[in-house]
């Protein structure tokens, strides 16, 4: 009953609750289920207590009793479930699987990363945090451990590239790789795809606001360097879609706009913040009647092709030389280049200059000039930095204020 529930064959409204069945339990129900017992039915549990004592359970009762949590509306439960069921239809059968938990237990996606392990008869492992300073021991525990599934940050899959992780071991029973959180430099996706040529990439999308995800896309071929992946279809239960500043939808191709997300997942509201809740949550008028969806801040558009593609946040776009910029823009011109595995680009407010930092072996006048192939000059940084390594929030991301810091200091 509870993998039909997270299949989505059925759905909890569909379920009686623990209630309903009690009224209609006949009164030897329970003498039914300790004759089931004795006689060795295995649909019927006997559980001992931490104090002694013993309990019987039923299958079809314990489905029911976890329906009843579900079938409350939007409420937590049913949202993971729900996060759980994509999932599953994503990477179905067959296990069992080793998957490897790399984000923090208060990051949302590791909801994802747990349950999903429990319902699908997986195995999870549980990475320390420190084994991520070091690749190569990364790797051995990895092997060592028979992963099979990784679940991970971009940030932490080109971390391992980008040092040349893959050249020192390749994780070969690797067969699902799963990344979300930031744009996948396709440079970097490449040595991750040259070296498990069977496994089956995902790019996942969708802030936490709305459950973990709202979109996925199958990676099927190798991407080219000046290529972005796309963000790929909805999850049942959602729409994804494009508004324009005067928050009418958005079908044209090519025609930036904000994405926005609707559906059975979204988030109740900010915690004590009705302002932003307003701000952000809000109503719109259709055929079959009101619809709430939420505003992500992303910037996005349509391809010719009709496929969505993600162009970076609104609070990224900044104004220079009496330009609209979109910092990510500049990231994927610098992720392009040789000798360039991982960027970041910041604004100077104060001195009205941009400021890119870099991981990799190029030197910065040779990115310069690299830049003045890819980019209009007044989108080209007036400073370039090279730096040890891109130090990374603890959500596994590119800590962005840690660059907004260090920019005051280098320019």
């Amino acid at each position: 009953m509870l993998r039909s529930l997270v299949r989505g064959d059925i759905h909890p409204s569909d379920l009686q609750t623990e209630e309903e069945l009690e009224e209609e339990l006949p009164e030897d129900y329970f003498e039914t289920v300790c004759k089931a017992t004795e006689e060795g039915d295995l649909g019927v549990f006997s559980i001992t207590a931490p104090d002694g004592a013993e309990y019987l359970y039923f299958k079809p009762l314990m489905s029911h009793s976890y329906a009843r949590i579900l079938a409350v509306k939007d409420n937590a439960e049913a949202l993971v479930c729900d996060q759980i069921r994509e999932n599953s239809r994503i990477y179905p059968r067959p296990v069992p699987s080793q998957m490897f938990l790399e984000a923090p237990f208060d990051f949302d996606v590791s909801v994802k990363d747990i349950y999903t392990c429990l319902m699908t008869g997986a195995t999870l492992v549980i990475i320390p945090t420190k084994l991520f300073s070091v690749p190569p021991v990364l790797l051995d525990y990895l092997c060592n451990k028979h992963v099979n599934t990784l679940i991970w940050a971009v940030s932490a899959l080109t971390l391992i590239s980008a040092l040349h992780g893959l050249k020192y071991r390749i994780p070969i029973e690797v067969k699902r790789v799963m990344f979300s959180g930031e744009v996948m430099p396709v440079k970097q996706l490449r040595q991750w795809q040259l070296a498990l040529p069977e496994a089956e990439f995902v790019n996942l999308y969708g802030p936490s606001e709305i459950t973990c995800n709202c979109t996925y896309y199958r990676v099927k071929r190798i991407f080219e360097d000046d290529e972005i992946l796309p963000l790929g279809k909805a999850f049942d239960g959602r729409r994804v879609f494009l508004i324009d500043n005067e928050e009418k939808e958005i079908s044209t191709a090519e025609k930036n706009g904000e994405i926005c997300v609707s559906g059975e997942s979204l988030a109740e509201e900010y915690y004590h913040n009705p302002e932003e809740t307003r701000k952000k949550f809000r109503w719109m008028e259709t055929a079959g009647g009101m619809v709430r969806y939420y505003c992500t801040g992303d910037l996005g558009y349509y391809s010719a092709a009709g496929e969505l593609y993600f162009s970076g946040r609104k609070d990224f776009q900044i104004k220079h030389m009496g330009h609209r910029i979109e910092l990510e823009e500049i990231e994927h011109a610098l992720n392009q280049l040789d000798g360039v595995e991982n960027s970041c680009c910041v604004m100077n407010t104060k001195k009205n200059r941009l400021v890119g930092f870099y991981f990799g072996t190029a030197e910065s006048k040779e990115i310069k000039n690299g830049l003045k192939k890819k980019l209009p000059q007044y989108m080209i940084p007036h400073t370039i930095v090279r730096v040890a390594h891109m130090p990374l929030n603890k959500n596994g991301k590119i800590d962005r204020n840690y660059f907004g810091k260090r920019q005051e200091v280098v320019t």
